[in-house]
């Protein structure tokens, strides 16, 4: 009893302000000079030396300022471009010492616009190439040791095709067979199953809602490797790990134990701290597995019937507007897990996870899409679907669709035993907080600079841009 009395103060106290945000840099400007909304910002993050491009975009001046910060968020240097509305969308960026290219395609992305900023000579040029992928498709872009991967696969669906952007604006092309993954997949069909409708890259180390983890492709971006896994034969999750140093593709297929896959109408998972985390469902049963991802183990599982209470909740059965922000949404509870089971079961099926020191927020549910849903939200390179690749950080915070939730929420220890106790806020909750405090500001920015998250803002009555660290 006393023991229970303890995790539970522990768990309240965990659920306070232990997530601070400081003031780290206030920066003078020479582009932002209006209080209009007209501005955009968006960075360029140093892996290797902890430096950090801040660029500044006046819209309707039609100008941009590179700010060049040390480890310290101490400028070092500035320099301007040009942005062209011929070259919208932002793919990413690659760094050599102090040159940092940015590399911008057309909407039809057969054309790249690089811009070569020198930070050393003070130098900034730009050149125009050709960039034509005959029977290819565009997937997506990576950023790995501050350098651009474009990746495309084939419509033949036999490689996925990388493509190394480094000190050249012309890319280094690089070839992997997916013969393996069609060998283990019934009618695989890689060119569909990676630019549809389906398909979303995520950051796993970001809260990711329902709305993102649902989707059936996921691309999972790692420090040093990407991770796809397809989740389109039910009750089994293929995964395509590929080293990003070496190329090499290396296939695993992880079943969700479920014995009798007649009981299951869908399932789906998602990969977070070297686990894999699966859901199966139907009007009558759910079933939620952990697996250990290296040796395939399995290491818990949780099951919810029809005419049962859910034993491992910590929140009522919630139906709402979707995402993880519940100011923005209208609520109501649900009292029967046979009405949970049959909305997720006609819904789009998926895991939300959330880690805070030592507990597991787990969320599990489905979303369905409303009519006239706003699939954007304003992203700062000026072309959306640009962006949302170029920052998934930004995306995942700012791109909340219209959209129905019905879900349920958990706390877990480290060994996936259920806990008691209050829901703790996810780390995007404590800045939306944070953002309702502040005021008469535009051209925010969410990102990830060191492994930690940051907000830029540019603040209109200092006429300063500031950049705020958000640490546990």
């Amino acid at each position: 009893m006393l023991k229970n009395i303890l995790f539970i103060i522990f768990i309240c106290l965990t659920s306070l302000s232990l997530f601070s945000q400081n003031l780290i840099s206030e920066i003078d400007n020479t582009i932002f000079t209006t209080k209009s909304t007209d501005k955009k910002s968006y960075t360029l993050s140093n892996t290797l030396n902890s430096e950090l491009v801040i660029a500044l975009e006046n819209q309707k001046k039609r100008k941009t300022q590179l700010l060049l910060l040390d480890s310290t968020y101490k400028k070092m240097g500035e320099l301007f471009f040009t942005p062209t509305k011929k070259f919208p969308i932002l793919l990413g960026y690659s760094i050599n010492q102090k040159t940092y290219r940015l590399y911008f395609s057309n909407t039809k992305k057969n054309k790249i616009r690089t811009i070569i900023a020198d930070f050393d000579d003070q130098s900034l040029s730009s050149k125009i190439s050709d960039f034509k992928i005959s029977g290819e498709k565009f997937v997506d872009n990576i950023q790995y040791n501050n350098q651009l991967y474009l990746l495309t696969v084939s419509k033949n669906n036999e490689r996925l095709n990388f493509y190394l952007f480094n000190k050249s604006s012309i890319p280094k092309k690089v070839t992997v067979s997916l013969n393996t993954l069609k060998n283990s997949i019934p009618n695989f069909n890689a060119s569909l199953l990676l630019t549809g409708k389906q398909y979303i890259k995520v950051d796993p180390s970001i809260p990711n809602a329902l709305e993102v983890t649902s989707k059936k492709t996921k691309l999972y971006v790692f420090p040093n490797k990407i991770i796809i896994s397809f989740d389109i034969i039910l009750g089994q999750t293929n995964i395509c790990s590929i080293d990003l140093k070496t190329l090499k593709l290396s296939p695993t297929i992880f079943n969700s134990f479920i014995k009798d896959k007649s009981l299951y109408t869908k399932s789906n998972s998602y990969l977070f701290h070297q686990k894999l985390f699966q859901i199966s469902s139907s009007n009558k049963i759910m079933k939620f597995a952990i697996t250990d991802y290296k040796t395939q183990k399995l290491i818990k599982e949780f099951i919810a019937h029809k005419g049962s209470p859910i034993s491992f909740k910590n929140t009522p059965i919630i139906q709402d507007g979707g995402g993880f922000i519940p100011e923005l949404t209208d609520s109501r509870e649900l009292e029967k897990t046979a009405k949970y089971l049959r909305k997720i079961s006609h819904a789009n099926l998926g895991i939300s996870i959330f880690k805070s020191n030592d507990l597991y927020k787990i969320t599990l549910g489905g979303y369905k899409e409303m009519p006239n849903n706003n699939a954007f939200a304003t992203f700062p390179s000026g072309a959306a679907p640009g962006f949302a690749s170029f920052n998934p950080i930004f995306f995942a915070y700012t791109n909340y669709k219209n959209t129905k939730s019905t879900y349920i929420t958990g706390l877990f220890d480290i060994n996936f035993q259920h806990k008691e106790g209050k829901i703790f806020n996810t780390d995007f909750e404590h800045i939306k907080k944070f953002e309702r405090r502040i005021s008469t500001f535009t051209a925010k920015n969410i990102f990830s600079h060191d492994g930690i998250l940051h907000y830029g803002l540019f603040h209109t009555k200092s006429f300063l841009y500031k950049i705020y660290q958000f640490k546990k």
